[in-house]
């Protein structure tokens, strides 16, 4: 490698080529001076930097790539405009630190950092990190329309956030489209905090990082094809919009933590073909049976399965009004699924009747009100078929006994219509026995649904 000063260096770069290698350059290097190139891109490959490459109030409307190069001292950026900022299989020794800049593609690729790495207060269009070492990257402030994080093998940690070395920011952090690809093998730990996402990607196996999000403000969250044998923890996250979206997809979630998050707020849960079962929970508020199945649509198998894993969640929280809940929605869902197959039939009547009479267990106000409504009607009939239709005001209070009588299944014909007979009224006697014991059985039932064991 030939040894080169760095303004025969900013020569070279300022001369038209489009490629740079082999190298040495001393002296500190202002990017800044490199007039716009001749060609679209300018590639510097197996260059060795010994002092300071800066830029700061620059302005680059050209590719920009460092491919294999070393930098012993600090690499800093600020208050400048580069276009497109490559950096591959390169070395730092020293800080690196992208401030108050602005670029419409950056991507980082299998480099090392030996010390601070710092982007803060930076707006990118596009944004990519890919195959880092063992290192700990700080991203503070970040207003990127998309970011990706992909296939982070060794041990580091990235840090997303407000924190930085400015008291206070102009603008509130955001990232339109956050994706975070596991690859085949991730060990990273990423630490996401206060900051807006739009939609938020998650995929591939984490075999041993941590993915922390807390207090973020997340529209659409989409989990595909992940797999989880790490750690991942979601905290209170909410969303300033009416129209939340989750999907799970084709995932196994493993121990996956949440706590704080309003499920409620969420227009839609899509959760397909993925296990759920190992999450663990606490202080949730979660979703109604509508959101989870307004995507999956007549997918009633797929929902039931849903259902069922919620339902298994709450029972190892001890959370039995959730579990009592989704229960429910898996019974529904179960009916919904019998509807569409043939035979069954005997399934079919008693999910039938358990839905209209106390709907699965959750309502008690649905039995008593039909064992109130019916009792009613047969005994209007009954009254009529004993002729026993005279009005008198004196007889309400004994009318109004004999109704409440006669709603218990037990009672004694002859107490409540006296010494009437006739074969129909006995036989709608008979009918409102059967019916009034059954709804009176469900009526209890629900009742005590939050106590009994």
């Amino acid at each position: 490698m030939d040894n080169i000063n760095a303004d025969k260096f900013l020569e070279l770069l300022n001369s038209g080529i489009e490629k740079v290698e082999n190298y040495v350059v001393n002296g500190e290097l202002n990017l800044g001076l490199i007039i716009q190139a001749t060609t679209f891109q300018l590639t510097i490959n197996k260059v060795d930097f010994i002092n300071d490459v800066k830029a700061e109030n620059s302005n680059f409307g050209n590719k920009l790539i460092f491919t294999n190069c070393t930098f012993h001292s600090k690499f800093k950026i600020e208050k400048s405009y580069f276009f497109s900022l490559d950096f591959k299989e390169s070395l730092f020794r020293q800080p690196f630190l992208l401030l108050s800049s602005k670029f419409i593609t950056c991507s980082i690729q299998n480099a090392t950092f030996n010390a601070a790495a710092n982007i803060e207060d930076v707006t990118a269009d596009h944004i990519s990190l890919f195959d880092l070492g063992k290192q700990n990257i700080l991203i503070a402030n970040p207003h990127f329309t998309e970011m990706m994080v992909f296939s982070l093998k060794e041990k580091g940690e990235i840090f997303i956030g407000p924190e930085g070395y400015k008291p206070k920011y102009e603008l509130d952090p955001f990232i339109k489209i956050l994706k975070i690809g596991c690859g085949d093998n991730f060990n990273y730990s990423i630490v996401i905090k206060k900051i807006t996402i739009l939609v938020l990607k998650i995929d591939g196996f984490n075999e041993s990082g941590k993915i922390l999000l807390s207090d973020i403000s997340a529209e659409n969250v989409i989990i595909e094809n992940f797999v989880n044998n790490g750690y991942v923890v979601a905290n209170n996250i909410s969303s300033k919009s009416n129209s939340q979206m989750l999907a799970v997809q084709n995932s196994n979630l493993g121990r996956f933590e949440i706590y704080n998050i309003n499920f409620e707020q969420f227009d839609t849960v899509n959760i397909i073909d993925s296990y759920i079962a190992d999450v663990v929970s606490s202080n949730i508020k979660w979703c109604k049976s509508n959101a989870l199945t307004k995507v999956s649509g007549n997918d009633h198998l797929n929902s039931r399965e849903s259902f069922r894993q919620l339902k298994n969640i709450m029972i190892k929280t001890n959370n039995k009004p959730d579990e009592l809940r989704f229960f429910g929605y898996e019974m529904r869902a179960y009916h919904n699924e019998l509807k569409k197959s043939k035979g069954r039939r005997d399934e079919k009547f008693i999910l039938w009747t358990n839905y209209y009479s106390n709907q699965y267990g959750l309502s008690w106000m649905l039995p008593l009100i039909e064992l109130l409504l019916i009792n009613l009607l047969l005994y209007t009939v009954i009254k009529i078929n004993l002729h026993q239709t005279h009005f008198n005001p004196n007889l309400i209070i004994n009318d109004v006994v004999g109704y409440l009588e006669f709603m218990n299944p037990i009672h004694k014909t002859s107490e409540v219509f006296f010494e009437n007979k006739s074969a129909i009224a006995e036989l709608f006697d008979i009918v409102d026995r059967l019916i009034g014991g059954f709804l009176l059985f469900q009526f209890l039932r629900a009742f005590r649904r939050l106590v009994r064991k």
